[in-house]
């Protein structure tokens, strides 16, 4: 039995760009990792192929818009719509607004 962390132990907030990301998963030794991520109206963050190099990942939109951009695809999410990622590629995280782009990313380590 693992214990979920608390909202305190767990939020990363890069004030460079006030995207705030949130570990939901507790310390274990299993390769499954679940992130929520909050993106500002108007933001963006790209990522480079090799940051995706070891994982394999699913983003699921909760609330607002996202534009994803994987290498030339661009994929236009709404909330409800779940993207499972390709092989690793440059990426884009868009949110156009006008509300921030909350979603979770659901990973495993390979």
């Amino acid at each position: 039995f693992f214990k979920q962390k608390t909202a305190y132990e767990i939020t990363v907030r890069d004030w460079s760009s006030d995207v705030c990301s949130s570990d939901l998963s507790p310390q274990t030794d299993m390769p499954l990792e679940m992130v929520q991520v909050e993106l500002p109206a108007g933001a963006s963050v790209s990522l480079p192929a090799s940051s995706y190099a070891f994982i394999r990942q699913q983003i699921w939109l909760m609330e607002g818009r996202l534009d994803f951009t994987e290498g030339e695809a661009v994929h236009r999410l709404e909330p409800g719509d779940c993207l499972a990622l390709g092989a690793p590629a440059d990426c884009v995280f868009h949110a156009p607004g006008p509300e921030p782009a909350r979603y979770l990313t659901v990973l495993t380590r390979t």
